[in-house]
Parts: structure tokens; C-alpha cells; sequence
């Protein structure tokens, strides 16, 4: 549960455009994080865990994590990505619960809930322990979570 930095998304995913079973973006991602910093201030998830995976195949020390479908097993998938040795899981907010969060830091993982943008459920996630949230209205998330803003003094 180390990153600070920025989420690094690599969409991949059979029957998008550029799909390319090979993982060779995975593997250059891995390579441009390896070469212009020190990783730490990065985490790179996918939906794919052939993508992630192919990420700590290239830098075992980069921080990983599984971006988990809405209706999937949470917690198979927590399960899955600990064994796999990724450091998170980025289960939809609606499917985000105490249990959840219990279970990912149980075995070492980082709970990072994803598209969330209501007030009162970015209250109850932070209530529960999640360690981020991803969001597309960081205002409404910081005053939901008492936080003031990097403007604010």
C-alpha cells in the first residue's frame, strides 16, 4: 500500500481496438516507468490480469493493480491478484463493502475504489478504510473526506 502518485491505466482488453495478446504495451509501460522514475509514485492497473501481470514480469517492484469488473467475484478477485503478487485491487464502488476491505488488507492490498463522484458514498468509503478512491470530481471527494485542496492554505 505504498503509492501516492498516479494511476496508470493500460486499457487492454480482447476486441478493442489495438488489442495485441502479446502484452507488448504492458511490457513498454513497465519499461518508460522503470526508466524516468522510481516507480513508488505509480500504480498501473488494467482490467486485464494478463496485462498487469506482464507489467511485474518487466519490474517486479512496480505496483500493480487489478482493476475488477462490476458483477465479478470480489472476492475471488482479491484472492487472485495477492497470489498473482499485485499490491491492489480496484473493485467498483458499488461493490465495495467492509468485508471487501477486510479481506484486501487481510492479505496486503491496497483497496482503491473506482468511479465514485457522490458526496455521502465518498464519506461511507473512507468510513470503511478504503485507501483511495478514483474520481472524476476531486473537490466534492476532498470535502467529503474533511480535506482540504492543494489551494487551500
Amino acid at each position: 500500500m505504498r503509492s501516492e502518485g498516479g494511476d496508470v491505466e493500460i486499457k487492454h482488453a480482447p476486441g478493442e481496438p489495438g488489442f495485441d495478446p502479446s502484452e507488448r504495451l504492458a511490457r513498454r509501460v513497465a519499461e518508460v516507468i522503470s526508466e524516468t522514475s522510481t516507480g513508488g509514485e505509480f500504480v498501473v492497473s488494467s482490467f486485464s490480469l494478463e496485462t498487469i501481470d506482464a507489467v511485474l514480469g518487466v519490474n517486479g517492484a512496480l505496483e500493480t493493480a487489478w482493476l475488477i469488473e462490476p458483477g465479478a467475484d470480489v472476492g475471488d478477485a482479491i484472492g487472485t491478484a495477492a497470489y498473482h503478487g499485485h499490491l491492489g485491487v480496484h473493485p467498483y464502488h458499488l461493490f465495495v463493502d467492509e468485508a471487501v476491505v477486510f479481506a484486501a488488507h487481510d492479505l496486503g492490498l491496497a483497496v482503491r475504489a473506482w468511479t465514485v463522484d457522490d458526496g455521502d458514498r465518498i464519506s461511507r468509503l473512507g468510513a470503511l478504510g478504503v485507501d483511495a478512491l478514483i474520481t472524476n470530481d476531486v473537490s466534492t471527494a476532498l470535502r467529503a473526506l474533511g480535506r482540504s485542496g492543494p489551494d487551500s492554505s
